[in-house]
C-alpha cells in the first residue's frame, strides 16, 4: 500500500497544495474581493479567514469563517460561481494558490476529496443555517449568548474548565455576526461579561465555564422555541 492511499484526505490537499509558494497575509488584509476573479484556488495552511458581504452603507454581514484545511472558493471551482463575497485575514494567514484546472484534473484523480471537501461545505451550511434561525427568531441577547456558543465549539481550545476562544472577536465582529448595531452588540457582550458567562484577557475572549453558558442557551431556546 502506497504512501498516498493511506493518507487522509486532508494530508492529502496539504500535499498537494505544498508544491506551491506561500503567501502570508495579516489580519485584516483583503484575500479576494466582491466580483474579484480568483487567480486561483486557495488552501488556508494556517491562520483564519472571514467571509462576509458588504452593503453600500458599509454594513457588513458575517457569513463564514474557515479553518485551516479550507479551500476557497468551492462555488468558483465546480461551477464558476462568480464570486459575491469578501474575504479578509481574521488572524495573519499563510496562503497557498493552485492554478484551477490543475486542482480540477487532481480531484478527478481522488474523488475521496471531493466527498471530503463536500462534507466540509456542509457542515459550514449547517452553522449558516443555524445563524439564519437565530438572526429571525432570537433576540440580541439570545443572539450573542448562541454566537459565543458557536465560537466556543468551533474555535475554543479548552485550558482546564476554561474554553479560550482562538480567534480575535471585536464588537464590531458580533454586531456583524447577530445583525445589530454595534453599540447594542456592544451591550450584550457587557451583559455577558458581568455575568460570567464569558471573560476578556490578553485580546482573546474565553469561556469560564461551558456548562453553565450551555445551561443558559437552552433556557433562552426552550423560551423562545417552546
Amino acid at each position: 500500500m502506497t504512501q498516498e492511499m493511506t493518507m487522509t484526505p486532508g494530508k492529502t490537499l496539504e500535499v498537494f497544495f505544498g508544491s506551491y509558494p506561500e503567501e502570508r497575509f495579516r489580519k485584516g488584509k483583503s484575500i479576494l474581493s466582491k466580483e474579484q476573479e480568483p487567480t486561483g484556488v486557495f488552501f488556508l495552511k494556517s491562520g483564519y479567514i472571514r467571509q462576509y458581504a458588504k452593503r453600500s452603507d458599509k454594513e457588513e454581514l458575517n457569513v463564514h469563517i474557515y479553518r485551516p484545511g479550507a479551500a476557497i472558493p468551492l462555488m468558483w471551482l465546480f461551477n464558476e460561481t462568480a464570486n459575491r463575497y469578501y474575504y479578509d485575514a481574521l488572524s495573519e494567514c499563510v496562503i497557498q494558490t493552485a492554478p484551477r484546472e490543475e486542482f480540477s484534473n487532481f480531484l478527478t484523480k481522488h474523488p475521496e476529496l471531493v466527498e471530503y471537501l463536500t462534507e466540509r461545505v456542509l457542515l459550514g451550511l449547517s452553522g449558516l443555517l443555524s445563524r439564519m434561525e437565530s438572526l429571525v427568531l432570537d433576540y440580541a441577547y439570545t443572539k450573542t449568548v448562541l454566537l459565543f456558543l458557536y465560537f466556543a465549539q468551533a474555535f475554543g481550545i479548552k485550558a482546564g474548565k476554561e474554553i479560550m476562544i482562538d480567534i480575535p472577536v471585536t464588537h464590531r465582529h458580533v454586531a456583524s455576526w447577530i445583525g445589530t448595531a454595534r453599540e447594542t452588540a456592544s451591550l450584550q457582550v457587557e451583559k455577558l461579561r458581568k455575568q460570567g458567562l464569558i471573560g476578556y484577557r490578553k485580546s482573546r475572549y474565553y469561556i469560564p465555564d461551558i456548562k453553565v453558558l450551555k445551561t443558559t442557551a437552552q433556557e433562552l431556546k426552550d423560551k423562545y422555541y417552546g
